[in-house]
């Protein structure tokens, strides 16, 4: 059974007079903590959106952007052994530059607002209402506007050193990452498709979702767990426009994604979403989605609003075939000053929420031809070797991978801690490892093996276990 951790944080929101060392030496001491309660360490971490505040000139948001670097690299370094490769970030409405979109508009005559009016209404995509200034505003720079991601591109880019690159169409973003050995895919996608600063209505685009599906199937078929990964939350109060259509929501349910991480709404909550008919929530085709959102890591006053005080996540997954089990550990500031410098996180409740979503049950067979293809295609013969003791089943087929897993390991040191021999074919191969190792113990071990002493009127096997 596969096991390990999700880090979810979302909304840095890092306040005026804070610093990053503070909040990065705070998640540390809080890691003894949970893993000291047996809890798994994070193996990914999924960065939600809202990286930086955002600001008023491009280079006010590059020395954020520069800054917040900074910290994701040392958290990186000290969660993830430094593979940047295993944390998911995905931009947030505070990612958008707005002094981008700014400058691309410009208001329009008084003289047309009826007729602007109706071209706003019937979906004009040029048209951009401030309920400020009571006046319409056109896109009429289209370049500039489109280039209000670029920042973040940049940023992008530059934090992944080259090994993974932001999509050349942040409109269309999506991304499809999968980790074979513990069987999950992270698909990330852009929520602020059309956001800028006189809309804030979020979106993901359809040919996104569409873009990606291939993968989410084929990584479906083999039994991983899909995570999608997006900012916007997905409802609001009867004023707010800045959250996410639940249609949205749907067609992830209906792509082969089993999970949602996300942030924006500053509070910890799991839900779940059905894709059909909520009165037939139970139906084996109804397609559900479990929702975890993030709360907000280091804001203040401001973004967390009345009673709300800093959150983070650590999800556990712990996976089998056919199912994984997921228990969500939300992690809370324990300061009563929500704006101070170091929180102090402790368990938001007594006890942790427990659930589970469904992946894919595959046959002995199925699960047999997918290691096999995989240990063949990543050359992680060890992994696929690990995942062998998950399947129940004997017979010419499992004998038949199982011999080609194990001739594929090339890690003595490996093969003598971790392999039962079954076969004589195991027991001549432990004999060389252990004469390769000059490893004394190994040997006495096997000298000592009856079975082994059983296969000794084969010569060669005679002579190797003569040699020990």
């Amino acid at each position: 059974m596969t096991k390990y951790s999700i880090l979810h944080i979302s909304d840095l929101h890092k306040l005026p007079g804070t610093t990053y060392e503070a909040l990065l030496q705070s998640l540390l001491t809080d890691r003894d903590r949970y893993l000291q309660s047996g809890v798994a360490a994070p193996r990914y971490v999924v960065v939600s959106g809202d990286l930086i505040h955002g600001g008023d000139t491009e280079g006010e948001i590059e020395a954020q952007y520069a800054e917040v670097k900074g910290f994701l690299n040392a958290v990186a370094t000290e969660f993830l052994g430094g593979d940047k490769l295993r944390m998911l970030i995905v931009p947030g409405n505070h990612d958008v530059s707005f002094p981008h979109s700014r400058s691309s508009m410009t208001p329009e005559a008084d003289a047309h607002k009826k007729e602007n009016s109706k071209l706003f209404w019937n979906g004009d995509a040029s048209l951009r209402w401030d309920w400020r200034e009571m006046e319409f505003y056109r896109i009429a720079d289209p370049i500039r506007h489109a280039q209000r991601y670029e920042l973040f591109r940049a940023f992008y880019d530059d934090f992944y050193e080259g090994n993974r690159t932001y999509p050349e169409n942040p409109q269309l973003a999506s991304e499809c990452y999968s980790f074979y050995p513990d069987k999950v895919t992270f698909a990330l996608f852009n929520s602020c498709r059309g956001l800028d600063h006189l809309n804030e209505t979020a979106d993901v685009d359809e040919e996104a979702i569409v873009n990606v599906t291939p993968n989410l199937r084929s990584s479906y078929n083999k039994g991983y767990l899909n995570i999608a990964v997006w900012h916007h939350h997905f409802y609001g109060a009867p004023r707010e426009t800045n959250y996410l259509d639940r249609e949205v929501i749907k067609r992830m349910s209906h792509s082969y994604i089993q999970m949602g991480l996300f942030g924006h709404q500053h509070v910890s909550q799991i839900a779940e979403f059905y894709g059909g008919d909520l009165m037939l929530s139970e139906a084996a085709d109804n397609q559900r989605l479990l929702l975890v959102s993030s709360g907000t890591l280091f804001g203040g006053k401001k973004e967390l609003g009345d009673g709300a005080k800093r959150q983070y996540n650590v999800i556990e997954v712990e996976q089998e075939n056919g199912r994984a089990n997921i228990t969500i550990h939300v992690r809370e500031d324990g300061n009563r000053n929500v704006e101070s410098k170091l929180p102090i996180w402790t368990a938001k409740d007594s006890a942790p929420i427990r659930t589970s979503v469904q992946t894919r049950n595959l046959t002995a067979s199925e699960q047999l031809a997918n290691e096999q293809r995989t240990a063949q295609e990543t050359g992680d013969y060890i992994a696929a070797f690990e995942h062998l003791k998950d399947i129940s089943v004997t017979g010419t087929l499992y004998d038949r991978v199982r011999s080609e897993l194990i001739r594929g390991i090339k890690n003595n040191r490996y093969l003598l801690d971790h392999l039962v021999p079954q076969t004589q074919n195991d027991y001549m191969l432990l004999m060389s490892c252990a004469e390769r190792e000059n490893d004394e113990m190994a040997k006495a071990r096997l000298k000592a093996d009856e079975r082994l002493q059983a296969m000794l009127e084969d010569p060669i096997m005679k002579e190797m276990y003569e040699r020990l």
